[in-house]
């Protein structure tokens, strides 16, 4: 490998020795991120507190809340009244005209007695619909966390980096310096000189980069978590050396997970619960021709009026009773509302079968992945230890005079350059686990549901 790209990597990863604070997996299965990064449970519990979209999901939670206790309203007493009070211009052929002023007015109490399970269906419907609202938060919720999660991940991989390239920098100075010096006694070359030049501008550019990403990074956190400055006391904070699964604990892994099933997956509940929904929705209409009965009482007022007088007289009737209502015939509105009932509820099955599916498939392509990284980490670190113990090597040989400067950097910077692809790895290795748990678990912060 050239020499412009050893620089490079230097640059990248040459602050990373001993910056990773060692911790451990809790179970050997799935976790989150926060396992290894207690700080991001402060960006959490921000994004959980602050952030407008869970603020909406909540919203739509209370708004279900309501609608649901719109249609538990109809199974109760509901009682109206009315009150109409008139001043009119009054003419009739058997007296003269006149002003006259009326009064009307009724007070009724209704209570429904049967009417086919409809309202019970209409009362469970709203029950249902409060249990998407809750499923919706928490599908959102978790879409949303993870979000939070893969930022701030990457948040601390520009915040390593850009350590790095400071230092690095640092180093392509000192070396620019050295030779320097030998090219004024006569022992380097000009072109050495102009080279390092070259390579200590495109340092001080990509440490811009850098410094710009990271902004860029923790604005994003900002949006997500709704909170200004949620991680701007966070500046030391590293990538850690994280302890990953074997293969035989990823087959292992791989079996449980293969026998919870998709159940309890929120897009996998979403769609059965409105398949439910679709099931009492199709018991209502089925029973629209279904006479239905109501007890009714009340009081009625009105004005009895007196044949060639002025005279009236205040009515005032009070009644009790059965009141039956029956839809004899609606022009076939009836089977038209059960077909669409129908066959939104199989809509509703096909979808709830595609999202088992997509969780298997997603799972099984997470589980690939995951082999993937856990046996290029492993190949990756034999050869980082190779290359360190090499470069070791070369630093005692050049104390003795037997290799030379550029020997040395160049070994140096092989090793720096494949620690660099074990911290991508690792980062990546974080990542599928966390979409691996919120594929089979709830997430931890969204076990209540406002």
């Amino acid at each position: 490998m050239k020499l412009r790209r050893r620089l490079t990597v230097l640059w990248a990863v040459l602050a990373c020795h001993g910056a990773w604070a060692a911790t451990t997996p809790q179970d050997g299965g799935l976790q989150w991120p926060e396992a290894w990064f207690p700080e991001l449970e402060a960006v959490l519990r921000a994004a959980v507190a602050e952030a407008p979209r869970l603020e909406i999901l909540r919203e739509r939670v209370r708004e279900q809340e309501g609608e649901a206790r719109v249609l538990e309203s109809w199974r109760r007493l509901r009682v109206d009244s009315n009150l109409r009070l008139l001043g009119a211009y009054e003419m009739r052929s058997d007296i003269d005209d006149r002003f006259r002023g009326t009064v009307h007015g009724n007070v009724q109490a209704a209570k429904p007695l049967y009417h086919w399970n409809r309202l019970e269906n209409q009362s469970e419907i709203g029950r249902l619909r409060r249990e998407l609202g809750a499923i919706e938060f928490e599908r959102g919720g978790q879409h949303h966390l993870a979000e939070v999660r893969r930022v701030f991940l990457e948040w601390v991989l520009a915040g390593e980096h850009t350590a790095v390239l400071e230092r690095s920098t640092e180093v392509a100075d000192g070396l620019l310096a050295y030779e320097r010096g030998l090219l004024d006694i006569g022992r380097g070359t000009e072109a050495s000189v102009m080279e390092l030049e070259a390579r200590l501008l495109e340092g001080r550019e990509r440490l811009a980069h850098q410094e710009r990403e990271r902004a860029r990074l923790e604005r994003r956190l900002e949006e997500l978590t709704g909170e200004p400055g949620v991680v701007s006391g966070y500046g030391g904070t590293v990538f850690p050396d994280i302890e990953t699964l074997d293969l035989n604990g990823l087959e292992m892994l791989a079996r449980r997970l293969g026998g919870r099933g998709a159940e309890h997956s929120p897009g996998v509940r979403f769609e059965e619960t409105m398949r439910e929904i679709e099931d009492r929705r199709y018991a209502i209409v089925a029973r629209n021709r279904y006479p239905r009965l109501d007890f009714v009482t009340g009081i009625h007022t009105d004005q009895l009026e007196a044949f060639d007088r002025d005279d009236f007289a205040l009515r005032m009737q009070y009644f009790a009773g059965v009141q039956v209502s029956w839809n004899i015939f609606d022009g076939r509105r009836t089977e038209g509302e059960k077909m669409a009932a129908l066959a939104r509820r199989r809509v509703h099955e096909l979808q709830a079968d595609a999202e088992r599916q997509r969780m298997g498939a997603e799972t099984a392509g997470l589980l690939d992945e995951l082999e993937f990284v856990i046996t290029q980490l492993s190949a990756r670190a034999t050869r980082a230890d190779l290359l360190r113990r090499r470069a070791d090597l070369l630093d005692e040989q050049a104390e003795r005079g037997l290799a030379s400067a550029r020997e040395r950097l160049e070994a140096r910077l092989d090793y720096e350059d494949t620690r660099l692809r074990v911290l991508e790895a690792r980062a990546q290795y974080l990542v599928h686990l966390m979409h691996l748990a919120a594929l089979h678990t709830s997430d931890p912060w969204l076990q209540e549901t406002p």
